[in-house]
């Protein structure tokens, strides 16, 4: 039997993906050609939705075996239940770690701690599951539960230590909520707590914090970051969404603009070269001409070195589906362009800032032209010409000049 795993959305699915390629491993794992196909749904927008349902016809079209997990197997809506229609099987997120039982394996690998992973470049360790917040957007909580679930420091400090024997210099600590790691066992700062002792660890791999909310980053964290002598990735993925006080209190976020700004100067004040980057979502309901225009003014006088920006999406079970003053679809469009282009002078801007630096930089691949690409410590992509294989190394690279997107730079 020949399997082939697919995923789609965060790095937490990215992690369970990896955990279940573990527990199936005396299983043949292949491509496109695999019997069966695992998909690891997610379900934060409708344009997801609709990516998988395309995979899942085209498997189907060329006569492959479909089982679905993940998030979008968790909604009970009509449009969810369409698209598993198309699937031969559907496991539960409470079952996708028992696919070796699924599988009839006698002896499948029950171990939820990884000690390998797809690609040769960094690993995800998951630390937490689970959200509260209900931001009146978001499906997550009624999709991956709202109860907090915290992994033992202790436990993982064991993965962090495989993986990083195993040979992965860069390792992102991620989960659904990260700032709420360690709230199920009444502690405010775990997270502090835990990247203390990973720093403890003695080796070369450095440590990269996926997206957290203003609210949860800790004044603690912040000074850990900027004293760990770069063993933590100067780079913080400080979640926006909007910058207009009143969309963000429609979108039941948990901070103001000037709480948000204050999370900022401190960061740059403790680290000036570190990168924030963020999310922002556009035309969220209520968000008129003026609104947008205070999200794009905030963007453009803040220190951001980079946007993700979405279009809002209706989910089916969220608040915010149901909110009057729903935006057109064109509009949407529109300034989810504006934004991008935004994003892109912000991006250059802080590359601008970081030329005549020597960065460490995680190579991820090599192009046919010879260049090696990869990200810097704070998050800048990086080619230069080197004539041996580096791939999963970090090197010490002069940022030189910036053009088309990317900064070039020379090994040191």
């Amino acid at each position: 039997m020949k399997i082939a795993l697919h995923t789609y959305g965060c790095k937490v699915n990215s992690y369970e993906t990896e955990i279940i390629r573990q527990q199936i491993k005396s299983v043949s794992l292949c491509g496109e050609d695999a019997d069966i196909h695992i998909i690891n749904t997610c379900t934060v927008t409708e344009k997801i939705d609709k990516e998988i349902l395309r995979k899942i016809k085209q498997l189907k079209k060329n006569g492959k075996k479909v089982i679905l997990t993940g998030c979008l197997v968790e909604r009970k809506d009509e449009d969810a239940r369409n698209i598993l229609s198309f699937a031969d099987g559907i496991i539960t997120n409470k079952e996708k770690f028992e696919l070796g039982k699924f599988f009839n394996q006698k002896n499948y690998d029950d171990n939820q701690l990884l000690y390998d992973f797809t690609g040769r470049d960094r690993a995800f360790i998951k630390i937490e599951d689970g959200c509260n917040n209900y931001c009146s957007y978001c499906e997550v909580p009624y999709v991956r539960g709202d109860k907090i679930k915290s992994k033992k420091i202790e436990d993982i400090k064991k993965e962090f230590t495989i993986l990083s024997e195993t040979g992965f210099n860069e390792i992102v600590l991620t989960g659904v909520n990260l700032g709420l790691f360690g709230r199920d066992k009444n502690k405010n700062n775990a997270l502090y707590e835990l990247l203390l002792e990973l720093i403890k660890i003695k080796n070369n791999t450095r440590i990269r914090l996926s997206s957290i909310g203003p609210k949860e980053l800790s004044d603690e964290v912040i000074s850990l970051i900027a004293d760990s002598y770069g063993k933590i990735c100067p780079h913080v993925h400080l979640s926006l969404q909007s910058g207009d006080d009143k969309i963000l209190k429609l979108m039941n976020r948990n901070y103001t603009l000037n709480e948000y700004i204050e999370k900022m100067e401190k960061l740059i004040l403790k680290i000036p070269y570190c990168a924030i980057t963020t999310d922002v979502i556009a035309g969220f309901p209520g968000e008129g001409e003026k609104e947008f225009q205070n999200t794009y003014d905030f963007i453009k006088k803040m220190n951001f070195s980079r946007l993700h920006v979405f279009s809002f999406s209706k989910r089916p079970d969220t608040k915010a589906s149901k909110m009057p003053e729903q935006v057109k679809e064109e509009i949407k469009k529109l300034r989810v362009k504006k934004l991008i282009n935004l994003g892109k002078i912000k991006e250059k801007e802080f590359a601008y800032k970081n030329l005549g630096l020597v960065r460490k930089v995680l190579v991820e691949s090599e192009e046919k032209d010879g260049y090696k690409v990869g990200y810097t410590d704070n998050y800048i992509r990086v080619r230069f010409k080197v004539h041996v294989n580096l791939t999963g190394q970090l090197v010490d690279v002069r940022l030189q000049e910036y053009k088309d997107g990317f900064v070039y730079g020379e090994m040191v």
